[in-house]
């Protein structure tokens, strides 16, 4: 294990927040980084923990390295995670009950969602997918693309969608929903680094090797559930104004509204989009993962987290990040009132099964890493 570098003795980090004096957050690190289980979570990287971290290196610190989430933040996995399960159950013909989420009308927007999928793509399933290869873990260690060394300190972990055989060609087939499926958003994806990753996975599990990445891409209708009118005239004939309502909108109604509107534009809601990653973009993207693993490793030797300061508001929804009262000095990590502590990887079951079994188990110094030889 690097030693972290020294500091004066009265320094004290923005990345800790505003710890309780008689802590000394050097030495908080050092000691949690003698534990297995938070040793693992620094040598796992994610598209998605990567993404965090060029995103604001802060939040990524604070979720990752410190493994504190908000009390009152819902699951962001929850909504994709039961569009994906049930698409991958329906794929392989396997009965399937519609998703329940929290929120009762999320999970009737989610059933709209899944009864017209069931409606756009049931006949082309049919005919022109023959073989499915379901969705997977997986783990491969991260390789310098220029020299073929492996890293000591960092593996990549993963979930693989399905490996589907789409007219005698194979692809990975990769289930997306969003609020925006403007031409924009598909442009994206064209250079999406995770792209890349998924084609050096299928390898290491030994599958079929895809031609590239299906994009199986789901719009989230917009509509909002309708509230009760305060207050309206009636009508000379003593009717209810027709854009008047009595009460608020059930969770069926507001069901029956989305799927209206989705029926009026399947081809907007339900998209398919395919990416072919050229060998030189595969060798681009495996060279930013490496550099960024560079980086990362870096930033947990020298204990410094830049805080990204364009990225604590969302300039769309108006809302500040889950880590600002931590970072505007209004709160700390050890604020029980605010915040809980969660392993990070949530999304990754085969991975927290691992934590659980190998958390009393001692692990090995690394070898010399090829990143700073």
């Amino acid at each position: 294990m690097d030693k972290q570098a020294s500091k004066p003795s009265d320094s004290r980090s923005l990345a800790f927040g505003n710890w309780p004096s008689a802590s000394d957050p050097i030495q908080d690190i050092r000691r949690a980084m003698e534990c297995s289980a938070v040793k693992r979570h620094l040598k796992i990287l994610t598209n998605s923990s990567v993404c965090d971290y060029l995103s604001c290196q802060e939040f990524y610190h604070l979720r990752i390295i410190t493994g504190i989430v908000p009390l009152t933040t819902r699951d962001p996995f929850a909504f994709g995670s039961g569009a994906h399960d049930w698409i991958e159950k329906w794929s392989l013909n396997q009965p399937q009950e519609f998703p329940t989420l929290d929120d009762p009308f999320e999970s009737a927007r989610l059933r709209a969602m899944l009864v017209g999928y069931n409606i756009r793509w049931a006949d082309w399933q049919t005919e022109h997918v023959t073989a499915v290869n379901p969705e997977r873990e997986f783990a491969v260690p991260l390789v310098n693309p220029d020299t073929g060394a492996k890293s000591t300190f960092w593996e990549v972990r993963g979930k693989l969608d399905d490996i589907v055989c789409v007219d005698s060609e194979w692809k990975v087939k990769e289930i997306k929903t969003s609020r925006d499926t403007g031409s924009g958003y598909f442009e994206r994806l064209r250079i999406d680094s995770q792209i890349s990753t998924y084609l050096m996975a299928s390898k290491s599990l030994g599958l079929p090797e895809p031609d590239g990445v299906l994009y199986d891409v789901l719009k989230k209708p917009q509509l909002k559930p309708l509230k009760r009118s305060e207050s309206y005239a009636l009508n000379k004939d003593g009717s209810k104004p027709k854009n008047k309502r009595e009460f608020d909108e059930t969770p069926d109604e507001y069901f029956s509204r989305c799927l209206d509107e989705i029926a009026q534009h399947p081809e907007e809601y339900y998209q398919h989009y395919e990416v072919v990653r050229l060998e030189s973009e595969v060798l681009k993207a495996a060279r930013n993962l490496w550099f960024t693993g560079a980086m990362i490793r870096e930033s947990i030797r020298q204990d410094r987290w830049v805080q990204n300061t364009k990225n604590c508001r969302d300039w769309i929804t108006g809302k500040f990040c889950d880590y600002w009262p931590i970072c505007s000095g209004v709160s700390s990590p050890d604020d029980a009132s605010r915040y809980m502590r969660k392993s990070p990887f949530q999304e990754l079951p085969g991975y927290q099964t691992e934590l659980t079994t190998d958390a009393t188990e001692p692990e090995p110094e690394p070898e010399e890493d090829p990143f700073f030889s």
